[in-house]
């Protein structure tokens, strides 16, 4: 399964882009990052590349449990200094996500 993330062949036909790591890193390192969805295919990997560039805090925000807890297991295994915070939501309960945005101001919301 692991090796699948990694894979170059686009089944979509698109083509490949490079990026830009050292604009990625300067964008993310020492600031808080929200991320939703993070469970998911996409946000997982925003998720895992994120943490890869220190962040100060990195925010998950996932509605499934299940998705939460495995997320929330490879990153504290990836990078054990890493420091998180999971929640448990959804992103069409607005107040929640209100609510969320407001004790954690000052946030970056990647998706």
């Amino acid at each position: 399964v692991s090796q699948s993330r990694y894979s170059r062949i686009d089944l979509l036909g698109r083509s490949q882009h490079n990026l830009d790591r050292k604009s990625m890193r300067e964008l993310v390192e020492g600031k808080r990052v929200l991320v939703t969805g993070a469970g998911g295919s996409i946000g997982g990997e925003l998720a895992r590349q994120i943490a890869s560039y220190s962040p100060a805090r990195l925010i998950i925000v996932e509605i499934s449990e299940l998705g939460l807890y495995q997320i929330e297991r490879e990153l504290r295994d990836t990078y054990p200094n890493l420091q998180m915070t999971c929640l448990l939501g959804d992103v069409r309960d607005g107040a929640h996500i209100k609510q969320i945005f407001s004790e954690h101001n000052r946030t970056h919301h990647v998706l």
